[in-house]
C-alpha cells in the first residue's frame, strides 16, 4: 500500500485531535495520548517516574511547538487565524530520489521554478527516479536525506513527522508496529557546529542532542533515556539545515559526526532524516552509511496546489464558524467559494500557476487573497505584492536598534535589489545563483559609485543583513546567494530593464535587449515583466506598444521568436498595457506573420496561438458561431478507402470508388471551446462534461459525446434557420464518413492551387451552389490533405506538440477545398454507423447507415495529437460508442442537403 499522505491525526486514549482534514473538531485542548509517554519511558535505567517525566516533556514539547504553521515573515497576516494547524494543512510534496548508480540527471528536474545549475546537478550526481510521494520515501528509507530549495518543504516536513511521532500516529505513514512509536527529536543543525566551533569542539552529536533540550526547553535527564531507546532502536532522528552551517570546514566537522553517529546506531532500528539545500550538499554528502538514501524535493503540481487550497480554506471555514469575532475575518466564509476562487487563479493565470507551485508562496497566496487583497491577472501586479510583502518582512524581521549601513528602508532596498536582480540575470540566466565573492565585489562597487564612505564596510553590512533578516535574498547555501524564487529575480530584473528608459537611448537600447534575448527560454519572463512593468505600472501604453511593433519588425535569427514573444507580452497584459490602436493591430499581425507566418515551426505557431487565446483572438470564425468558416466540397467521384501497405482492414475491404451526388460544406476547423460555450449559453444547456470548457477558447473543444454533438448541429440547424443563414432544405450536421474522406483527399477533380472557396457563414447563402474553378485531382489517392509524406510541420501527431492545439497553426496541411486540420490534433465524429464499406452511395442506402437513432458505435475520423501518423491518414477510420468523451475527441461542422428528418 502507498501512504501520499497522512489522512488525519487522531484523538486516541482520552486526548483531543491534533487535526482533522475534513472534519469540524476543536483543536483547542490538542495534547499528547496518555499512554506514549509512559511507553516510550519503559523500559528505562532512570526511576520509573523520572523516566515518564522526561519522555512526557519532550512529548508535551515537541506537540506544542510544532501544532501549528509557522507564518513569521509571511507579510501581513491579520485577515488569516494566527494559529494554522499544520497536521490540518499539511500536503507532502513530491521527491526523487537520486540514483548514484546512474550515469545522468533528469534535465527537466525544477526546483524553486528554475532548471537546476550545473553546480546543482553537480551537488546530486546521478540521475532522479520518478516522483514519488515524500512521505513514501521516508517510510521506504530509514535514513533519508532531502534536498530542496528555501520554500520546498524541507522544514515542515521535519515539524510534521515530529508532531506524527509526538502524537502517536507514526503508523499512519505505513510503518510496522515496532516502528510506529518512536521518539521524536528535531534539531538544527547550524546550532551544533555553533556549539562546536564555540564551545566544545569535541561534542558529540548526542551530547548535543541532550543540551540542546536541556538548555532550550529545560528537559533534563533525557541522556540515560536518549541512549535506552537509541540501542533500541526507537529514536526518530530529524536534523535540520545541514546548509545552515556557513563554514565548509565546520560543515565537514557536523557530517562527520552525523556519519558516526548514524554509523553507531542506525544499525538498531533507528530512523533519520536530513535536510539540506542543494547547493552546499554536495561537497560534504555523507558516503558512510549503510542505506542511505537522498531525494530532492519538487515544486508543487495541480493536485498538491488544490489539496493545499482545499484543505487551507477548510481550515478558516472551521474557525470562522467556531470563533465569529475572532482575526479570521468574521462568520461569513464559504471554504467552497474561496478555493474556487484560489483554484481559478491558479488556472487561468500562469504568473500565479509558477508561484503556486512554491510551498511557502503559496501560504503567502492564500494570506494575500484572505486578506482581500485582489490576486491581479497580470503578472507584474502579482509580483508586486509578494515583493512587498517580502522587503516589509525584510524590514520588521530586524532586531530593534539594527541599522545596516546604507539600506534604511524599502526604497532603499529596491534601489539596491533592481540592479542587482539584473547583474544576477545577466551572470546566471535562468539559474540566479552567484557566488559571495562575486556578489560581494558587485555590492562594493555599488556602493562606492553611491559614495558610501566605506563600501567594503557597506558591502559586509548588506550581506548580514541578508542572511539574518532577509526572505527575498537568501544564502542558498555553499556560499552562493540568491533570490527566494527564480521569478523574484526575474521580476526586479525586470524593472532594472523598465527603469533603463530613462537613459538617453533607453528606448532602443532595450529594444536592442529585447531582440538580442527574444528566443532565449532563460531570458523570456525577464523581457514579459520588464514590457508589462511599462505597459501596467507605469502606464507608458504607447512606448509599451512602439517597442512591441519594433520587435516584431526587426530582423531575427529564429523564426516566430519575436512573435511568440509579442504574443505573451499581450496575454500577460492585456488590453491596458498597449494603447488602443496597437492592441488590435498587433493582434492581427501576430495571426498573419505569427501562427501562418512563413518559416515559423510548428511548435512555436502553438505557443502564439496559445498566447492569442489569452489575448483575445482576432478570428471572429474562430470564436463566434455565426461567423464560422466553411470551405465548399463539390459533388463528385473519389476513392473512398485505401488499398496501401499502411492501409489497416476495414479500409481495404470494399474500398473503392464512391460518388457523393451533392455538393457541401464542411467547416474550416473543428469547432472550438468557444463555439461550444457559445452554444450552450444560447442553447441554455449545461455542459455534461466541465473539462470541454476549460481549454483555451480557440482550441478544438473535446470531452464531448456523439449524443451532445448530435444535439448541438440540430439545435444549430433551427437557429441558422430561424435567422436566415442557413437555406430551407439544409441542415447543420456531423460529416459522413464519405463527405469527410472526399473532402480530406479530394475528389476526382479539385480545385486550382489557391482557388479553394472559403466563407463566412452570412455568405454561403449567396454561393450555395457555385462551385471553384476544378482540375484533375493529381494525387486522387493521397494518404494525407496535402499528399503521401507524413510532416509534423503540417499535423499535431505523434506527442510532437503534447497537447490539443489552436485551430489555425497548420495552414499548411489544408486539404485540396482549404479544411485544415482534418489530419491529427482532434478526433472528429462522423454521422455514420460502424458498418463494413462499401458505402451506399443511394439516399436509402445512406439514410439507413446514417441513422441516428440507437445506440450503434459511431466512425472517428482525422486521428489526434497522441497518435501515430497511420491513424492521421485520409482513409483511417476509427469506431467508438456514442457515450464516452475523450481527451482527444471532438466535432467539425457539415452543412448538407442530403439529411431529411
Amino acid at each position: 500500500m502507498t501512504y501520499n499522505h497522512i489522512d488525519r491525526i487522531e484523538a486516541r486514549n482520552g486526548a483531543a485531535a491534533v487535526g482533522a482534514l475534513h472534519g469540524a473538531l476543536t483543536i483547542n485542548n490538542i495534547g499528547v495520548p496518555a499512554d506514549l509517554a509512559a511507553r516510550l519511558a519503559r523500559p528505562s535505567p532512570l526511576p520509573e517516574d523520572q523516566a515518564l517525566r522526561v519522555a512526557g516533556d519532550l512529548l508535551q514539547y515537541v506537540e506544542r511547538y510544532y501544532r501549528f504553521l509557522p507564518l513569521k515573515g509571511m507579510g501581513n497576516t491579520h485577515g488569516v487565524p494566527p494559529r494554522m494547524p499544520l497536521a490540518e494543512v499539511y500536503v507532502p510534496p513530491h521527491a526523487r530520489l537520486i540514483l548514484p548508480q546512474a550515469d545522468t540527471l533528469d534535465e527537466t528536474l525544477r526546483v524553486a521554478g528554475r532548471a537546476m545549475g550545473a553546480e546543482e546537478r553537480a551537488a546530486l550526481g546521478g540521475r532522479p527516479d520518478g516522483p514519488r510521494p515524500v512521505l513514501d520515501l521516508v517510510r521506504e528509507h530509514a535514513t533519508l536525506v532531502v534536498l530542496g530549495d528555501p520554500g520546498s518543504g524541507k522544514s515542515t516536513l521535519l515539524g510534521y513527522l515530529a508532531l506524527a511521532f509526538a502524537t502517536g500516529q507514526g503508523g499512519k505513514l505505513g510503518l510496522d508496529a515496532g516502528q510506529a512509536e518512536l521518539l521524536p527529536l528535531r534539531l538544527p543543525l547550524a546550532e551544533y557546529a555553533d556549539r562546536l566551533r564555540r564551545q566544545d569542539a569535541q561534542l558529540s552529536l548526542k551530547g548535543f542532542i541532550t543540551g540542546f533540550f536541556a538548555a532550550h526547553f529545560d528537559i533534563h535527564g533525557l541522556d540515560a533515556l536518549l541512549e535506552q531507546r537509541l540501542h533500541e532502536g526507537r529514536v526518530l532522528l530529524l536534523l535540520d539545515g545541514l546548509d545552515e552551517v556557513r563554514e565548509l570546514s565546520w560543515r565537514s566537522v557536523v557530517v562527520d559526526r552525523v556519519q558516526s553517529f548514524l554509523c553507531r546506531f542506525s544499525p538498531c532500528g533507528n530512523r533519520v532524516v536530513l535536510t539540506s539545500r542543494i547547493v552546499g550538499y554536495g561537497k560534504v554528502r555523507l558516503t558512510q552509511v549503510e542505506g542511505l538514501r537522498e531525494c530532492t524535493l519538487l515544486d508543487f503540481g495541480d493536485a498538491e496546489i488544490e489539496a493545499f487550497l482545499r484543505r487551507w480554506t477548510g481550515v478558516v471555514e472551521r474557525l470562522c464558524l467556531a470563533d465569529p469575532g475572532g482575526p479570521s475575518g468574521g462568520p461569513v466564509y464559504s471554504a467552497a467559494r474561496e478555493t474556487e476562487a484560489l483554484l481559478a487563479a491558479v488556472r487561468g493565470n500562469p504568473g500565479v500557476r509558477k508561484l503556486a507551485s512554491n510551498p511557502l508562496l503559496l501560504t503567502m497566496l492564500v494570506i494575500q487573497k484572505r486578506n482581500q487583497v485582489e490576486l491581479p491577472r497580470q503578472r507584474v501586479r502579482l509580483y508586486e505584492q509578494y515583493v512587498q510583502s517580502l522587503l516589509q518582512g525584510w524590514l520588521y524581521g530586524r532586531s530593534p536598534g539594527f541599522v545596516p549601513a546604507a539600506l534604511p528602508n524599502e526604497i532603499a532596498l529596491r534601489r539596491l535589489l533592481k540592479p542587482l536582480a539584473l547583474w544576477m540575470q545577466q551572470t546566471a540566466p535562468g539559474q540566479g545563483l552567484v557566488a559571495d565573492t562575486a556578489l560581494l565585489s558587485w555590492l562594493r562597487s555599488r556602493f562606492q559609485d553611491r559614495g558610501e564612505p566605506d563600501p567594503e564596510q557597506a558591502a559586509e553590512a548588506f550581506l548580514h543583513d541578508v542572511r539574518e533578516h532577509s526572505g527575498l535574498l537568501i544564502d542558498r547555501g555553499g556560499n552562493r546567494f540568491g533570490f527566494l524564487h527564480l521569478t523574484f529575480m526575474e521580476y526586479l530584473a525586470g524593472l532594472a530593464l523598465a527603469d533603463g528608459l530613462q537613459e538617453p537611448d533607453g528606448q532602443a537600447g532595450l529594444v536592442r535587449t529585447l531582440v538580442t534575448h527574444a528566443g532565449a527560454a532563460e531570458w523570456r519572463e525577464t523581457l514579459l515583466l520588464a514590457l508589462g512593468y511599462i505597459g501596467l505600472r507605469q502606464e507608458q501604453d504607447i512606448i509599451a506598444a512602439a517597442l512591441l511593433t519594433a520587435l516584431l519588425d526587426a530582423a531575427e535569427t529564429e523564426h516566430g521568436a519575436h512573435a511568440e514573444l509579442v504574443a505573451a507580452a499581450l496575454a500577460d497584459m492585456g488590453s491596458d498595457g498597449v494603447s488602443p490602436e496597437a492592441w488590435v493591430r498587433l493582434r492581427n499581425r501576430l495571426w498573419t506573420d505569427g501562427m501562418r507566418g512563413q518559416g515559423v515551426p510548428a511548435e512555436r505557431r502553438v505557443r502564439i496561438g496559445e498566447h492569442i487565446a489569452a489575448a483575445g483572438d482576432p478570428r471572429p470564425g474562430a470564436l463566434t458561431l455565426d461567423a464560422m468558416e466553411f470551405c465548399r466540397v463539390p459533388a463528385g467521384r473519389f476513392f473512398l478507402g485505401a488499398t496501401d501497405t499502411e492501409a489497416h482492414g476495414d479500409e481495404k475491404t470494399g474500398a473503392g470508388p464512391h460518388r457523393i451526388d451533392y455538393g457541401y460544406w464542411l467547416a474550416r476547423w473543428p469547432l472550438t471551446v468557444a463555439h461550444w460555450r457559445a452554444y450552450l449559453a444560447a442553447a441554455g444547456r449545461e455542459a455534461e462534461d466541465a473539462d470541454s470548457l476549460r481549454a483555451p477558447a480557440n482550441t478544438p473543444v473535446v470531452w464531448v459525446s456523439w449524443h451532445e454533438a448530435m444535439a448541438c448541429v440540430d439545435w444549430l440547424t433551427e437557429h441558422w434557420q430561424s435567422r436566415g443563414l442557413l437555406p430551407a432544405g439544409w441542415r447543420v450536421t456531423l460529416p459522413s464518413e464519405p463527405e469527410w474522406e472526399q473532402a480530406a483527399k479530394g475528389g476526382e477533380r479539385i480545385p486550382a492551387p489557391g482557388g479553394a472557396l472559403i466563407r463566412p457563414l452570412a455568405q454561403i447563402a449567396a454561393d450555395l451552389g457555385r462551385d471553384p474553378a476544378l482540375i484533375d485531382n493529381p494525387e486522387p489517392r493521397r494518404r494525407y490533405p496535402w499528399g503521401d509524406a507524413p510532416d509534423a510541420e503540417r499535423m499535431n501527431f505523434n506527442m510532437d506538440i503534447g497537447r490539443v492545439s489552436p485551430v489555425g497553426c497548420y495552414a499548411a496541411g489544408a486539404s485540396p477545398y482549404g479544411c485544415e486540420e482534418l489530419a491529427g490534433n482532434v478526433w472528429e465524429w462522423t454521422r455514420s454507423r460502424v458498418e463494413p464499406y462499401p458505402y451506399p452511395e443511394d439516399a436509402a442506402g445512406r439514410a439507413a447507415r446514417e441513422d441516428p437513432s440507437g445506440s450503434a458505435g459511431r466512425v472517428l475520423r482525422g486521428g489526434a495529437f497522441l497518435h501515430y501518423r497511420r491513424s492521421a491518414r485520409c482513409s483511417s477510420r476509427y469506431d467508438l460508442d456514442p457515450d464516452p468523451r475523450y481527451l482527444n475527441v471532438g466535432l467539425r461542422l457539415c452543412l448538407s442537403p442530403s439529411i431529411r428528418r
